[in-house]
């Protein structure tokens, strides 16, 4: 190694951070999409890039109005950064329209990324439709690219079409369905004192429950956001998948707990506030 080299290391110059990039839409209350996302990522060690795929209006009381980006708006952002930046992680979260969608898939396949985590968004907490499943061949394709989904309860009913009685089974049917994607099944609609999410690792054939006591809290705003963020984030610093999983979910358990205190609106505050 020679001395400029030496300097280099020295300093930081050279060296990678984990990255990880966003695609999701734009919250301008912070508490969920984008900008929630990078937030998580800082807040992991890793760097975040994004790609837009609408514009809304909305605050912690609920989303208003939306704008979808164009197929050719998102492809002309990701090939920006592609064409720039080593990208170690992505993740999905609203895409807002088929036309946005298909600019996703579009980059997904160019990037060839593995570690691809997909928020299934469709509504959203105040009940704004976000994405009309009718039209989602194209989020069924991008999905079955991914390395793992992370649908709540009511999602997964939709993505599976029946009534969901067992999640572990419910778990299992939607990676079959989706071409042997692993699946994080959100359990926050659920009731009582602990809530129970399940993850079916489809890389091991294995199944993990995951339960954790529910926190009283309104700031719960962008919950599905920072979990998928948290996933993403530790798979692009090379943890495995279960490993992974398990430091999202606890992230989210703390972010829930120290942010319980803050005021943050008249409705529901953002989930990651420190």
């Amino acid at each position: 190694m020679n001395q400029s080299e030496s300097m280099a290391n020295a300093s930081g110059l050279g060296m990678h951070r984990p990255t990880i990039l966003t695609i999701a839409g734009s919250d301008p209350s912070g508490g969920a999409g984008l900008q929630s996302d990078i937030r998580v990522a800082q807040a992991l060690g890793c760097y975040s890039t994004s790609v837009c795929t609408a514009l809304t209006t909305q605050n912690t009381q609920g989303v208003f109005e939306m704008w979808p980006m164009t197929r050719s708006q998102v492809v002309s952002q990701g090939e920006a950064l592609l064409a720039d930046m080593q990208i170690d992680a992505v993740k999905i979260g609203m895409l807002s329209s088929e036309a946005a969608a298909q600019g996703v898939l579009f980059l997904l396949r160019k990037l060839g990324c593995r570690n691809l985590v997909v928020d299934t968004i469709l509504k959203s907490t105040s009940g704004h439709t976000l994405f009309d499943w009718r039209g989602g061949r194209v989020f069924a394709d991008i999905m079955r690219m991914a390395r793992v989904i992370t649908p709540n309860l009511p999602e997964a009913q939709v993505l599976l079409g029946a009534t969901i009685t067992n999640a572990e089974d419910a778990a299992r049917q939607l990676s079959d369905k989706l071409n042997g994607v692993s699946v994080y099944l959100k359990g926050g609609h659920g009731e009582g004192d602990m809530l129970l999410d399940v993850f079916y690792n489809a890389e091991s054939n294995k199944t993990v429950r995951l339960a954790k006591p529910r926190i009283d809290t309104p700031n719960t705003h962008g919950t599905g956001c920072c979990l998928s963020a948290a996933m993403a984030s530790y798979l692009a610093k090379g943890h495995e998948l279960t490993t992974a999983v398990r430091k999202a979910q606890q992230f989210v358990s703390r972010s829930l707990e120290r942010g319980k205190g803050y005021k943050m609106g008249d409705g529901h505050g953002p989930t990651f506030v420190c």
